[in-house]
């Protein structure tokens, strides 16, 4: 016989079923109290609505495939730019540098640094700084010459690497340091370069125009490019003459195209003017001259860039191309075939250098900025992105030098005029190192061109 069931029981399990059926859950509850029993007799029991659930009149969520659908996540920023440049040693100078180029002018197979550096009198004289193989230089007796430029390539054939030394101080001149072994110097006749005075003539570029096997040179003028034919053992004559606008700073050149033809690409201060004497320095420009057999057709490709100061020419992603990088006042911008032009913002009031300084693929743009004794080091292997360091004392010159000749990464040497006098403290000139330490790079990576490697120190390709 079995046992009879209480009242309270069944109503214990109706409550329960209610609630599950309800979508309050099926889980169990205790039993409702006698009072409770006799309101649900009676059909006075209170509603019962789980505080979770919305109430009757509340909108239902929008269906996935409705329009809105569900957010999307926010994209993921880029990670951090992660440099790997190590301080190393820095060498204080007796004689503060106002320019220099960088190449192995003595013979022994260790990049050096020529300077053009200002003795106590206030004229320029060129100073050998003797590279070593621990990131330290050698200062050598300055020998005076003047000149407000300096570059270095081999223009008599001897296999040495000999100075050609600007003179932008009145009429444009250049005069030739011929190389006679170790890094001993002996100074030519100064000789005149046709075209206007008044530019500012710290470099020049180095080409074979004619294929015989002679360094021709660029350099720019006042208003305009001229090519300087070498005719042997360093005998330059005028050749080809460009225009462009105003004040062109700084030269490069490649082959942009894949046309097997050298490209020459300036920038400079200001645009085409209608008067003789006008200068808008907003219409800075950059310049690109095509190719052709023995020099450059006459009518270029320009850009506006305002601010524009220094231009190199390198294949910063490793796709087999080179790009158009120039710096300036408004930061950098980079030019790649037909694309529009990328721009970074980033402060810039020095030199620029093309090199590997990050563990990214390709290469690496680094911008210094005298005021604020920093270097910005960016990438645009992806999304552009910069890093800042700091790095030199009033830079007046970025190398990449393979310091300790292992065959891996070109380290970058920083050639420091140091502050000026008051108020920004004592001159304190100098040469630093920073290490590169970065793994080794991926296949089919390109050398960089720009004005530093061609005849120099290039950075190396694995």
């Amino acid at each position: 016989m079995g046992t009879k069931e209480p009242r309270h029981s069944r109503a214990a399990l109706a409550w329960s079923l209610a609630l599950c059926v309800a979508g309050a859950g099926c889980a169990p509850h205790e039993p409702p109290t006698r009072e409770r029993a006799s309101q649900e007799r009676r059909g006075d029991l209170p509603s019962e609505v789980s505080p979770e659930d919305p109430p009757e009149d509340s909108p239902e969520d929008p269906p996935e495939d409705s329009p809105e659908g569900p957010p999307e996540d926010p994209p993921k920023p880029e990670p951090a730019l992660t440099l790997c440049l190590r301080d190393g040693p820095v060498t204080r100078l007796q004689h503060k540098p106002y320019v220099g180029a960088a190449g192995d002018v003595t013979g022994d197979g260790q990049a050096d640094v020529v300077a053009l550096s200002f003795l106590g009198t206030g004229e320029l004289a060129m100073v050998v700084l003797e590279g070593r193989n621990d990131g330290t230089f050698l200062e050598r007796a300055p020998l005076a010459s003047g000149g407000t430029g300096i570059e270095l390539a081999d223009l008599d054939g001897d296999d040495d690497l000999d100075a050609l030394i600007l003179d932008g101080s009145s009429a444009p001149r250049i005069r030739i340091a011929r190389n006679e072994g170790a890094g001993r110097f002996r100074l030519g006749p100064p000789q005149r370069v046709p075209g206007r005075f008044g530019g500012e003539l710290r470099h020049a570029s180095f080409v074979d125009l004619d294929g015989d096997d002679d360094l021709d040179v660029v350099v720019p003028l006042w208003d305009s490019l001229r090519a300087l034919e070498n005719h042997g053992r360093g005998s330059l004559r005028p050749g080809q003459r460009l225009t462009v606008g105003r004040d062109p700073f700084s030269t490069a050149i490649g082959d942009l195209d894949g046309d097997g033809l050298p490209e020459l690409v300036a920038v400079s201060g200001a645009g085409l003017e209608p008067g003789r004497d006008a200068y808008h320095s907003a219409r800075a420009s950059l310049w690109r001259f095509p190719g052709r057999a023995g020099g450059w057709r006459a009518t270029p490709t320009r850009l506006e860039l305002p601010g524009a100061r220094r231009v190199a020419l390198a294949d910063l992603d490793a796709d087999g191309a080179l790009e158009v990088v120039a710096s300036g006042a408004e930061g950098v911008t980079i030019v790649r075939g037909a694309d529009e032009p990328a721009r970074v913002d980033v402060a810039v009031d020095g030199p620029l250098l093309v090199t590997e300084a990050a563990i990214e693929p390709g290469l690496e743009i680094i911008t210094s900025s005298y005021m604020l004794g920093a270097l910005s080091i960016t990438s645009v292997a992806r999304a552009p992105r910069t890093a800042s360091r700091a790095g030199g004392s009033f830079v007046v010159e970025m190398f990449a030098i393979d310091v300790a000749r292992d065959g891996t990464a070109a380290d970058v040497v920083l050639l420091n005029a140091g502050p000026p006098g008051e108020p920004y403290g004592q001159p304190d000139p100098g040469i630093s190192t920073l290490f590169v330490d970065c793994p080794a790079p991926a296949a089919g990576r390109r050398e960089a061109h720009s004005r530093h490697d061609a005849a120099r120190s290039p950075v190396r390709s694995e």
